[in-house]
């Protein structure tokens, strides 16, 4: 079988950009010298079954390797890749194979079936060495300026594979894959995990949707984060995908109305009789590098904000009651809010707060059911169908501005843990619903129209009827006497 090629210009600025990323995408290269000045590279992706091959002979300079989208004639990543090693040993690519079907490659790869390959990981640095030790030196103060230095390795490869995979089914294109995997080896050796931090875990479900992409865009722009999105947007969802992928610790604020300035700066102390100031947590982050999650960040009152304004302008620096801090390389800042019914006591942000952040605003990107599903690990379809059909008729009053406090997506999904751990029948339905959603409406003319749309539900699915209160009688009672 013969294979299709075809000419390719991959440039300069590509190869260079390629080159200093391999050891993310390469597992493992070897050469071999051939007869003729022929020499051959055989190349093992990480997430490739097959190898890769790169063909120098007298006649061409060639690539040759198989993915799904070499074979629907796509724009390819690895190509970026193997031109770089090819221009490591000062060769230029000049065809790529094209529409190739595996078994076609197969038969192409039976040629060097008794090849004796010699290996060459180590002129790729395919081995980082990572260290286990952890040495973090303390800050001193020179003229009233914090300065800090540290050395930190953390294995920024582990877990790797699972973020390229990511990576790719949410459509990130090579280049902006490699500028992640600069970013994550830098964050990786000088962002150490500090006490109160979060390790930057996979999330159970990374977040789906277009808005990755764009958030990508603003943190490579340097710009901190405002998510705004209604319950079940996928706020923390996003902020803990973007610690994944990154590999930053994060640190976990939140908003509330008595919260001051100097709470979150530094808090008074006395030692060695002797007045100082502790340094918050938030101050330690933006200190040493990490991703504050800051949640209901318009619970803070206009005036708090303005403690961040020179930490997120040009000065990027955090004043504290013992001199200025100037914030780490790697320090990054998502804020959240929720919107909606149901939230009482925000503040609105001050535009000059707002001004120095991109304002993201999050679509709903998983249905109610999905929802439910990935947070409480509920399968049981007529029980998923039970709890999406009490928030459609409890939806139809949030409308009319009643029972705004039953709008509760964590309600729904407590509901479907209950049901995990103790069954789905006429008693456990009664519960949750009374439980964990209408129970949390404190006006009782809300809290009996709430009830009536729980029943009207009960009545849709033909389930065993729900209950009438005591109250709600007398109530009824009263109307009928009234009339």
């Amino acid at each position: 079988m013969t294979l299709n090629f075809q000419k390719i210009n991959i440039t300069d600025v590509a190869i260079q950009t390629a080159k200093d990323s391999i050891p993310g995408f390469v597992e493992n290269i070897d050469t071999f010298e051939g007869t003729n000045d022929n020499f051959y590279i055989r190349v093992k992706f990480k997430k490739l079954d097959l190898y890769a091959y790169i063909v120098i002979d007298t006649k061409n300079s060639l690539m040759v390797h198989y993915c799904e989208n070499v074979e629907k004639n796509l724009s390819c990543k690895h190509r970026n890749i193997l031109a770089a090693i090819a221009n490591h040993y000062r060769y230029s690519i000049e065809l790529a194979n094209t529409k190739t079907k595996l078994v076609e490659y197969k038969d192409f790869v039976k040629r060097f079936e008794k090849v004796k390959w010699e290996n060459k990981d180590d002129e790729f640095n395919l081995f980082p060495s990572i260290s286990d030790s952890t040495t973090v030196q303390t800050p001193e103060v020179k003229n009233a300026v914090i300065v800090h230095t540290q050395t930190i390795d953390r294995d920024w490869a582990a877990g790797w594979n699972e973020v390229q995979d990511y990576l790719d089914k949410q459509g990130v294109d090579i280049a902006l894959q490699i500028k992640i995997l600069e970013r994550r080896k830098q964050i990786s050796k000088y962002v150490p995990i500090q006490p109160e931090q979060s390790p930057p875990l996979k999330p159970k479900t990374p977040y789906q949707g277009e808005i990755f992409r764009r958030v990508l865009r603003h943190i490579f722009n340097n710009k901190h984060l405002i998510l705004i999105g209604g319950k079940g947007a996928g706020k923390d969802t996003l902020i803990n995908t973007i610690a994944w992928i990154f590999n930053l610790p994060k640190l976990l604020q939140i908003g509330d109305k008595d919260t001051s300035r100097e709470s979150i700066v530094a808090e008074p102390a006395f030692r060695n009789n002797q007045s100082t100031y502790d340094l918050s947590q938030f101050t330690k982050t933006v200190q040493m590098g990490g991703l504050v999650n800051y949640a209901e960040v318009n619970f803070l009152k206009g005036d708090t904000t303005s403690v961040f304004h020179s930490l997120f302008d040009d000065n990027e620096t955090l004043a504290t009651p013992i001199g200025p801090i100037h914030a780490h390389k790697e320090f990054l800042m998502c804020c959240s809010m929720n919107v909606g019914n149901g939230y009482f006591g925000v503040n609105k942000l001050n535009d000059a707060f707002k001004d120095r952040f991109a304002v993201i605003r999050l679509p709903q990107t998983l249905s109610f059911e999905t929802l439910i599903k990935d947070k409480s690990g509920l399968e049981d379809s007529s029980a998923i169908k039970f709890l999406s059909t009490i928030k459609k008729n409890l939806e139809e009053l949030f409308f009319d501005n009643l029972c705004e406090s039953a709008d509760t997506i964590r309600g729904y999904i407590d509901a479907a843990v209950y049901f995990l751990n103790y069954g789905f029948n006429n008693e456990t339905r009664i519960e949750v619903v009374e439980d964990y959603i209408i129970n949390k409406v404190e006006d009782i003319e809300d809290y009996f129209e709430a009830r009536n749309a729980v029943r009207e539900a009960f009545a849709e699915l033909k389930l065993q009827a729900f209950p009438l209160t005591e109250e709600e009688k007398a109530y009824s009672n009263s109307d009928t006497e009234e009339n």
